[in-house]
């Protein structure tokens, strides 16, 4: 039998935004017991680590930094870099993926006084012209699953690294070992031992075991198996005395030359890749895999990383944000004394977690949503400080449509044309977005969106005055005329009526804690459960320091209907909390004009 190499490759991330608490428990669960572990029993090991960890290690937990730094000092573990806030390549502009790519390893470089050559990729998700960015970046080698190099048309076993390249841009790439992961660490030692023993029968062997750091201690039973019941500790002993040679990453290239060339096709880890699939699209994926055996199932490919891009508007809004702010700061100039840190608000709004949902992902997180538009508005903020009114027309989502955004010194709505409603309205000094709801229907959300006779009001005819900061609207069919008016501190909108009917008006609210109270007229009403008043002709709430006081000249009935979502997550099927719809129901009549008034005061709150 052959000699056994095995490298031990640990990602560890928690998003950018995440409650403190979460990551208070993901430490003492899982990362300060596996860098104990590495102490304890002298196990070879490369870590990434996210950029958002590193902060936290350096605030939260500077010991760790410490033990880390004797360990890489001794030669015990590597380092990795990578995106910074963990951006997905594929879905951040070109502009912006050195420098994510670039600040991850120049921090560890200046911070462990050691060289960063591995990067760690986000999501496992590739394109073959990566290897641009990051050879660009300073990288000699990446990790990827060895089932992007069965969808290249490759034959098992995979072992080694590889060389890769795209344009004469050079990359080496190792095989993250599928059935390792799936064995560590839910079946014995032994069954490890003779699963490597069988792949080394004819031959040495290089192989790389690269998961999740949280999969040891913070993921639903893991604690106890991992290190109350000491499964790693038996694991490492169990290899180690079988003659096991643990390795990093760089000693393999050192020791040994590339297994071969390989051009690897757009993949992603194979559950990653069902996620991203329609859910009828996936239902036809699982019928054609379930009469697969596991060996046959590496010649079928589920979906591509993108379609979550397009799988849900709000991802889509957050994406062309996040996009057209990136060509913003991008596009100022060197000198900007403020370039640099707005842009560094901007990477934070890349990260990826909040871009896509399966059984890990956050786009159902509404604190993680709230976080991207947190980070989109101070960075713009930052780069230009609160300038005087003025209105700017792209098409923000890249659907073909576009939109207005009005800007004034306290806030900035951005109005989606064809519905007449605004779709984003962000509080600058409190740099939220209240508009923040997520429907599981795909239906689009937003202050001043209308139902008449409870069907959604398409506007036909559409224009606006940026001089007057207005906005103008008309529906045929419904008989409807609406004028928005943008001033300093108030959005106003005003309807006619040619017919009679019955009119909602929507104010969507997402204050991101479902306990939060609005005043219904007198009434406390918390954002977390349904309420319906009649008689009613303002509502108001507080966001910080700042009061929101929206304002109907007639009484009407208001409903508040909280929106909750079930979901998959690695605790199993929960429901989150996504958003408040408030209606307000009035009877409209020929002839008759309605105004309504959205006001937000600054100062008031708190003092």
């Amino acid at each position: 039998m052959g000699k056994i190499y095995l490298s031990w490759v640990i990602h560890n991330h928690q998003p950018d935004g995440n409650f403190p608490w979460v990551i208070d428990y993901a430490y003492d669960r899982s990362y300060k017991p596996f860098l104990e572990l590495l102490e304890k029993t002298g196990l070879k090991a490369a870590i990434h680590n996210s950029g958002t960890l590193w902060e936290y290690f350096e605030d939260k937990a500077p010991e760790y930094v410490s033990k880390l730094k004797t360990l890489v000092d001794s030669g015990q573990v590597e380092l990795l870099g990578g995106t910074i806030y963990e951006a997905i390549l594929s879905m951040i502009p070109d502009a912006d993926k050195h420098s994510q790519l670039w600040l991850l390893k120049q921090y560890i470089e200046h911070k462990f006084e050691t060289p960063v050559n591995g990067a760690w990729v986000t999501e496992r998700v590739w394109e073959p012209h990566f290897p641009k960015f990051y050879q660009e970046a300073g990288y000699q080698y990446v990790f990827l699953d060895d089932y992007h190099f069965a969808l290249a048309g490759e034959l098992p076993p995979f072992h080694g690294y590889y060389l890769t390249e795209d344009q004469g841009y050079q990359l080496f790439v190792f095989p993250i070992n599928k059935d390792l992961r799936y064995l560590i660490p839910w079946h014995s030692p032994k069954e490890v031992l003779r699963y490597l023993e069988k792949l080394a029968k004819d031959r040495d062997v290089y192989l790389v075991y690269g998961d999740d750091g949280e999969k040891f201690g913070l993921w639903p039973g893991t604690y106890s198996v991992c290190y109350e019941d000491g499964y790693l500790e038996s694991l490492i002993s169990e290899l180690s005395e079988a003659g096991v040679e643990f390795v990093l990453p760089s000693e393999i290239i050192e020791q040994t030359n590339q297994t071969g060339l390989v051009y690897l096709p757009t993949g992603t880890y194979p559950e990653m890749s069902e996620w991203a699939l329609e859910p009828e699209a996936l239902r036809q994926y699982e019928t054609v895999a379930s009469t697969l055996d596991e060996r046959d199932r590496i010649w079928i490919h589920a979906g591509f990383w993108r379609q979550f891009l397009k799988r849900h508007p709000e991802t889509r809004w957050m994406y062309g944000r996040m996009v057209w702010m990136s060509r913003y700061l991008n596009s100022l100039a060197l000198r900007h004394p403020r370039k640099n840190k707005a842009l560094q608000e901007l990477y934070r709004a890349q990260a990826n977690d909040v871009f896509w949902h399966g059984v890990f992902g956050g786009l159902f997180l509404s604190h993680l949503r709230r976080n991207v538009y947190k980070r989109l508005i101070r960075a713009k903020v930052t780069a230009d400080g609160r300038k005087s009114s003025y209105v700017e027309v792209q098409d923000f989502d890249m659907d073909g449509q576009e939109e207005v955004l009005f800007a004034t010194p306290l806030y900035h709505a951005y109005v989606d044309l064809e519905q007449g409603l605004i779709r984003e309205l962000d509080l600058l000094s409190c740099e939220d977005n209240l508009m923040d709801v997520l429907d599981p229907d795909g239906t689009i959300h937003g202050l001043f969106r209308d139902l008449w006779n409870g069907s959604p009001v398409r506007y036909s005819n559409q224009n606006f005055n940026a001089k007057s900061m207005r906005a103008y609207f008309k529906s045929e069919s419904a008989g409807i005329s609406k004028e928005l008016v943008f001033d300093r501190d108030a959005v106003s909108c005003v309807y006619r009526f040619k017919h009679s009917g019955t009119l909602q008006v929507e104010l969507p609210l997402n204050l991101w804690d479902p306990r939060a109270f609005l005043l219904v007229g007198t009434r406390e009403c918390a954002l977390g459960e349904e309420h319906t008043e009649k008689g009613v002709s303002s509502v108001s709430l507080e966001v910080g320091r700042v009061q929101v006081l929206a304002e109907c000249q007639c009484d009407g009935q208001v409903d508040v209907k909280p929106i909750f979502i079930e979901h998959s997550s690695e605790h199993g099927t929960e429901a989150t909390y996504q958003g408040t719809l408030v209606t307000i129901q009035l009877a409209a009549s020929e002839g008759r004009e309605v105004k309504f008034v959205v006001r937000t005061v600054e100062g008031e709150v708190g003092q």
